[in-house]
């Protein structure tokens, strides 16, 4: 549906569409379309609007999990969010493994440049 809202005093359209993908059966994923549309005015205040959007859902994600999965054909897709827990909620066979395992995915994130220049 399509519905307006004002942001720092400027009047934007906002067009709200459901779609399905038309995949066959459980490949099928409904997808949403938000379309803007400035009314008067510059495109820059249209711009700040996303950026600032994008900003708060970053920020919203940052204490949640995503969880993937991938299809039969070598793709991931995001299946869920889900808030993140402590650590010292997780229990593994012997004391010490979950800070093991923290150190270790540090030190995977810290090489990103190294494994990406491998490829």
């Amino acid at each position: 549906g399509t519905s307006f809202m004002r942001h720092r005093g400027q009047w934007i359209m906002v067009d709200r569409n459901r779609e399905d993908d038309g995949g066959q059966g459980s490949g099928s994923q409904e997808r949403e379309r938000l379309t803007l549309y400035l009314l008067w005015g510059c495109r820059e205040s249209l711009l700040e609007l996303v950026a600032e959007a994008r900003g708060r859902f970053v920020e919203r994600q940052r204490a949640r999990i995503a969880i993937y999965f991938i299809d039969e054909y070598g793709s991931w897709t995001h299946a869920a969010s889900k808030p993140a827990r402590p650590a010292s909620s997780v229990i593994l066979g012997q004391p010490g493994q979950v800070d093991a395992l923290l150190a270790d995915c540090r030190r995977f994130l810290a090489a990103e440049r190294w494994y990406g220049e491998r490829g």
